[in-house]
């Protein structure tokens, strides 16, 4: 592991406590959303400005410049028609991304223009140091890298908890089946889980856990998670190595928690979601059948 990337993951530490320590509340959530949706026009303007026009060698700001968008005529675009009628004239005049050139396989090609790219080229350069990596699943093809900090886990927990609350769950017992780094989704769902005050009983994950079977990184990462946690009073569970096929045990889970709750929430993929219903079904026949 290179000596800057340490740096890093030390930087990310310090700032663990002090994420978890103030948990977003129901009536903050509320405000914070409804103040973002009041300035979303000056917000995505302001955005495009310092993430966009600001860096003349970004691949997007090329982009704009070659279909005649300054700076000027998005503020303008944005003030007259809003974002939505922007964005779908740019659509239709060639500002987009196919997935392939998001992810750095082919080239941005427009006519009369060709933009070879990295990945690094979509990300923002504003996170520096505070910025936690991962990587996509990868399960349609080539994983992506996903990089997030503290402030973008908060505010997406906010509209977690609005959800949970919609659906009356916000007090469930909750696992997570995700799987552990270097895929993202496991670490991601669990901070925005803690950040909510609500700590997973369980977390599955869809990969080998043991620290024989996982990088040094790794390691460090969830040995901080689990005894950092523990330290400030939030029992982070260890994650469990249950695969695809082992859905039956997250559904063993979940009417252990029924019971006990009267429900239960499982986080995890869409795909895995199937399986546990697939479970769930197979074993009320089982039961049934005994």
């Amino acid at each position: 592991m290179r000596l800057s990337r340490i740096k890093q993951l030390a930087l990310l530490a310090s700032g663990f406590r002090d994420f978890v320590k103030h948990p977003v509340t129901y009536p903050q959530a509320v405000h914070e959303i409804s103040q973002r949706l009041a300035n979303r026009e000056n917000h995505f303007i302001d955005f495009a400005k310092r993430l966009i026009y600001d860096i003349p060698d970004s691949p997007l700001c090329r982009l704009l410049l070659w279909a005649g968008c300054d700076y000027s005529d998005l503020q303008a675009s944005v003030r007259s028609h809003g974002i939505e009628k922007t964005l779908e004239q740019l659509r239709g005049e060639g500002v987009y991304l196919t997935l392939e050139e998001f992810k750095s396989l082919t080239p941005v090609c427009r006519q009369g223009l060709t933009l070879p790219t990295r990945v690094t080229d979509f990300e923002n350069p504003f996170l520096m140091g505070r910025r936690i990596e991962g990587a996509s699943s990868g399960s349609r093809g080539k994983s992506t890298r996903a990089v997030y900090d503290w402030d973008f886990i908060t505010e997406e927990s906010a509209h977690e908890l609005l959800l949970y609350t919609l659906h009356g769950v916000q007090d469930a017992p909750l696992a997570l089946w995700y799987p552990v780094l270097p895929g993202v989704a496991g670490i991601h769902n669990l901070f925005m889980s803690l950040k909510l005050g609500v700590v997973p009983e369980k977390w599955f994950s869809h990969l080998p856990t043991r620290l024989t079977d996982v990088s040094l990184e790794t390691r460090l990462t969830l040995e901080f998670l689990y005894w950092g946690g523990r330290a400030w009073g939030l029992p982070v569970p260890r994650p469990e190595h249950v695969d695809l096929s082992g859905a039956r045990k997250v559904v063993e889970w979940m009417e252990g928690a029924r019971k006990r709750n009267g429900i239960s929430v499982v986080r995890t993929y869409g795909s895995s979601g199937v399986r546990i219903a697939q479970a769930a079904l197979e074993r009320g026949q089982t039961s049934k059948a005994a």
